[in-house]
């Protein structure tokens, strides 16, 4: 992941080496080499992944790729822990800073998730209040919630493994077309994640954060977030609360934004953006890297 990239542009070069440095190992041969179980792991997942956003974020401006630079830019969001990058990009923390604080972010996940085996599953095409009944429902004593509201007929729901399970029967019956349990290792986006609140906060709030000098749009809120002490509280929450992704995209297009780039490995969000509204126009970093 992202070794052509590091090939190609000087930009991208030097936003994997500040990563190597910022973290103190070479985030940048997981990356490229892994293994894939090394690479996977939550703890370097995250800054892996927020590494090649910015790298890929500074080839589309050292190529001249997003019109006049970063100043052409309306607003930002990142899905998850996607909104470190989109802060970075917006002035709000440094490259260095982000990849530190989400290398901590995915310790303490993956340590919150190895304490109550808990996952995370897709519902397609069931409506969101439904699935949110079933989850009242069938949570018992444990946790069971909505995580992410992605975009129309796609909710992912997390909780206890137990949970999940009893609820996806009642789910199908109920009308979605499938029930995908996903890859992860743990209850991410849920209560279970409570105990992450702590530690991140704590790294936060000694974090050189300054106001971002364009709007980023919250997952927890789907609105734009404009101090840094509302992106500290932002992110200490985003842990354990849904990740309001369609909202923030309805946002985004109301505000008059009709053209989208999705910044990552993949296009995974660009899918999301043309189930919401098929109107705006949406590319994806890749293919612009690429033409």
């Amino acid at each position: 992941m992202g070794a052509e990239l590091y090939q190609s542009s000087g930009a991208a070069r030097a936003v994997f080496d500040e990563a190597d440095a910022a973290l103190g190992f070479s985030i940048s041969r997981i990356c490229f080499d892994g293994p894939e179980g090394e690479l996977t792991a939550t703890e370097n997942a995250q800054p892996a992944l927020v590494t090649v956003e910015l790298a890929m974020l500074a080839a589309l401006v050292e190529r001249g790729a997003l019109d006049e630079g970063l100043s052409s830019v309306s607003c930002v969001a990142g899905h998850s822990l996607g909104e470190y990058a989109a802060l970075s990009a917006a002035g709000c923390v440094s490259a260095p800073d982000a990849v530190r604080l989400v290398r901590l972010r995915g310790r303490l996940m993956a340590e919150a998730g190895a304490a109550v085996r808990g996952g995370m599953a897709a519902v397609l095409g069931l409506d969101r209040g439904v699935i949110e009944g079933l989850c009242d429902e069938h949570r018992g004593g444990g946790v069971l919630q909505v995580a992410n509201l992605n975009c129309p007929g796609q909710v992912v729901i997390s909780g206890d493994v137990d949970c999940l399970d009893a609820v996806e029967g009642p789910l199908t019956q109920a009308g979605a077309k499938r029930v995908v349990r996903l890859a992860v290792s743990g209850a991410f986006h849920s209560a279970r994640m409570e105990p992450v609140r702590e530690g991140l906060g704590e790294a936060l709030a000694e974090a050189a954060l300054s106001d971002p000098r364009i709007p980023v749009y919250a997952n927890v809120s789907a609105r734009p977030v404009a101090s840094s002490d509302e992106v500290r509280g932002a992110l200490v929450a985003q842990v354990a609360s849904p990740v309001l992704w369609e909202d923030t995209l309805r946002g985004m297009i109301a505000s008059g934004v009709g053209r989208f780039v999705e910044v990552g490995p993949g296009r995974v969000l660009s899918g999301l953006l043309r189930r919401t509204d098929k109107s705006v126009v949406v590319e994806a970093a890749e293919d612009l890297l690429a033409a």
